[in-house]
């Protein structure tokens, strides 16, 4: 392409920008577009052609978007800070400040890393563009580098046109959407399709093209009809037609798992009525001029979708055997589809409905799509001068990646989002090549550099700036393994202690195999966790010692450990009376109580045992502490039930869920459903889960079999279970 071609591009963009524009700078757009040759001077493009090539199709794409003055100038030179010598402060002295932020911060988004193509990292990035482009022109000049940029790729290699093209297909394509600029994201969308799979691209383009001279006269045969059945009926109506682009057809074909011809909105036409009883006068109007085809009538008005979206939606058999879809609405339903909460947006991106993220975007897709409508340009400029995100922080890591953050976010959260290795190591961090204090709030753009030392350890201080729930978990496990670490040192030497005032060795019972059947018989996991309640003092060493030789204990012992080693107690003692729990057999008026090691509930077996002046206590027959007890069977003696309706038992129950909000409150209300009590509950978050642990009182087995069903029903809910083994205090 030779300078005079370029430079005749110029004059045509700037002829396009006076018509928008009469009193646009133009002068600007001159000096931006002479500058830009000097600096770009003997750089080449990979088709050959001079670089400046690129910067002034950048600023055409630009223009005919309908882009001011300063927006076509930022085009010209927003490769200028990166590839070229030039400084920001020269480009804010000859064009000024306005034109020197806006290439700024096109450059700044130039050096984002867009290696990751999981959905989560595409929506963070897409989030960091809007959130660190206050002035959203720095985004319509990057898209419009991209758009032109994609279109020349078949000058670069295999690999790197398929690297730009998932890109641009995971990042560019959903931004141009969301900015509402639908003809660019198409077409981002139809050439990232062509380079990522091209044999796919050919077929659908071939029958896209086969199909395009009948597709083209179906949908005028079909418009034209209704248009005159809808005039007989004395309808008011507009109808607009719609064309699908390849890309949009072949996702409908792999997601649908349908061939091209199955594909019923390759033709569409939209009905805009004025009424409400006109959009069913319509649908009948349709319906008895064409043949409907089975399951494609949707009824939004009737019922709306949750983001209150209303439409008819109907597919019909038109000429040719063509399907043809179609769309009635009233204009109010129109216009609250086109403000950005309609499904049509979200069904053309793929997407979950979001309704703050896209009531965000309703207002300046308006902007976008009609600005040129405004009088006057700065009016323009200012509505688009907004900070979309204010809920979130994103940063750069030292390469370049992006972390997302919440608001109040500090170097230390940065570091455990990088990781846990390098939170728990972090002594210091640099904020913008600065040293800053770890409880430094961070800003949307910082570029993050966490100083990391390896025997370096979290501060207990951390858990009071930190804001992450990933930071203060991984914070507040590092303590409690430091505290368990440390009461296993310290039960090993005590046991160890004792051992040795018996006349023998913790090896030895290690070896022999007598602390794993303590172990076992005490209901805890591993050897260190029974050292470490013996460190926390749950256990005394002397009572571990008659454990390990049990030749010198008497079952009492155990019996009485079983009581001081609980973290809380929810107690129920009665008398055998005739209104009691519990019979025992052969035996009148004997206080029972019930053993917390497995709490007993009316319909469980069970079995009771006589403590020495505390009468009977009573555990279910599968209890580890009675196994335990298997050779004092004169101290065991039968019981069972004497079921009194008006008395409760507590249970504990242990609840896991994926978060969300209301889920605590819903777990509540399921519980009450039941009419059940609840004494007392605690609830823990971690990652994404919710963990809750509740104390309810029940009749029996049967009414706590109801709770956990009820509870099972919750929405996002995974696991519900009887804890029996006590827990800590609420």
């Amino acid at each position: 392409m030779s300078y005079i071609i370029l430079m005749h591009r110029i004059h045509d963009s700037v002829d396009k920008l006076r018509q928008y524009y009469p009193n646009a700078d133009v002068n600007l757009v001159y000096r931006a577009y002479i500058f830009a040759a000097k600096m770009h001077r003997g750089q080449t493009r990979l088709s050959g052609e001079p670089y400046l090539s690129h910067t002034i199709e950048t600023a055409v794409i630009l223009a005919n978007m309908k882009m001011d003055a300063v927006t076509v100038s930022t085009g010209l030179l927003h490769d200028i800070l990166e590839d070229t010598d030039t400084t920001y402060e020269e480009v804010q002295d000859m064009f000024g400040p306005e034109v020197a932020q806006l290439v700024d911060g096109v450059t700044k988004i130039s050096k984002i890393y867009f290696a990751s193509r999981e959905e989560y990292q595409a929506e963070n990035l897409r989030k960091m563009l809007l959130a660190m482009a206050k002035d959203i022109r720095v985004l319509i000049v990057k898209l419009a580098d991209r758009l032109h940029n994609i279109r020349t790729l078949q000058y670069a290699g295999k690999e790197q046109q398929k690297r730009v093209a998932q890109e641009t297909l995971d990042i560019f394509a959903p931004l141009a959407n969301r900015l509402g600029l639908g003809l660019i994201k198409s077409e981002l969308e139809d050439l990232s399709f062509k380079y990522l799979d091209p044999d796919m691209y050919k077929r659908v383009m071939q029958r896209s093209e086969e199909m395009g001279g009948e597709r083209q006269k179906t949908i005028e045969i079909v418009k034209e009809e209704l248009e005159r059945r809808l005039k007989t009926q004395n309808i008011q109506a507009v109808i607009t037609s719609r064309e699908k682009h390849l890309y949009s057809i072949y996702r409908k074909m792999k997601r649908l798992n349908i061939s091209f011809k199955d594909v019923m909105d390759i033709i569409g036409l939209r009905v805009i009525t004025n009424t409400k009883a006109d959009c069913y006068s319509t649908l009948g109007l349709i319906h008895s001029t064409w043949k409907h085809i089975p399951q494609s009538f949707d009824d939004y008005i009737t019922l709306p979708k949750p983001n209150m979206y209303q439409s008819l939606h109907t597919a019909v058999i038109g000429p040719f055997g063509r399907p043809v879809e179609i769309q009635i609405r009233t204009w109010e339903m129109h216009h609250l589809s086109e403000e950005g909460i309609a499904a049509h947006w979200r069904y053309k991106e793929g997407k979950e409905k979001d309704d703050e993220y896209d009531s965000k975007f309703s207002g300046l897709r308006h902007i976008l799509e009609w600005h040129q409508e405004l009088e006057n340009p700065s009016e323009f400029v200012e509505h688009l001068k907004i900070d979309l995100f204010p809920d979130d922080v994103y940063v750069f890591t030292p390469k370049g990646k992006v972390k997302c953050l919440p608001q109040g976010a500090t170097p230390i959260d940065f570091a455990y989002a990088v990781h846990t290795e390098v939170g728990e190591q972090c002594y210091g961090a640099r904020v913008n090549e600065r040293i800053v204090p770890l409880r430094t709030p961070l800003k949307n753009g910082d570029i993050v550099e966490i100083l990391t030392q390896k025997n370096h350890h979290p501060g207990r201080d951390w858990l009071n700036y930190v804001v992450t729930s990933k930071a203060k978990t991984k914070i507040r496990h590092f303590f409690r393994a430091k505290k368990r670490e440390a009461e296993i040192q310290l039960g090993t030497e005590i046991l160890e202690k004792a051992l040795r005032k018996s006349g023998t060795r913790l090896s030895r019972v290690q070896k022999d195999g007598r602390l794993k059947r303590v172990t076992a018989e005490l209901g805890h996991s591993t050897e260190e966790d029974l050292l470490s309640a013996i460190g926390a003092q749950k256990y005394s060493p002397k009572h571990i010692v008659k454990r390990l030789f049990p030749e010198n204990e008497s079952a009492e012992a155990v019996e009485e450990q079983n009581d001081t080693k609980q973290h809380y107690e929810i107690e129920q003692t009665q008398r055998n009376t005739s209104g009691g729990a519990i019979k025992v057999k052969g035996v009148d008026n004997i206080l029972t109580r019930f053993g917390q090691c497995c709490r007993p509930l009316p319909g469980d077996n069970i079995i009771g045992f006589i403590t020495k002046g505390r009468g009977i206590t009573i555990h279910t027959v599968d209890c580890p502490n009675m196994k335990a007890m298997e050779f004092d069977d004169d101290r065991k003696i039968d019981v069972e039930w004497d079921i009194d309706p008006q008395v409760h038992y507590p249970a504990e129950l242990y609840v896991i869920g994926t978060i969300r909000d209301s889920l605590f409150a819903d777990i509540v209300a399921a519980i009450a459903k039941t009419n059940t009590n609840i004494l007392a509950s605690n609830s823990e978050k971690s990652a994404n889960q919710l963990e809750v642990r509740c104390i309810i009182t029940v009749q029996g087995r049967e009414h706590l079999s109801t709770v956990i069903r009820s509870v099972k029903n919750v929405r996002h809910v995974h696991e519900v279970s009887h804890v029996r083994a006590p827990a800590p205090r609420y």
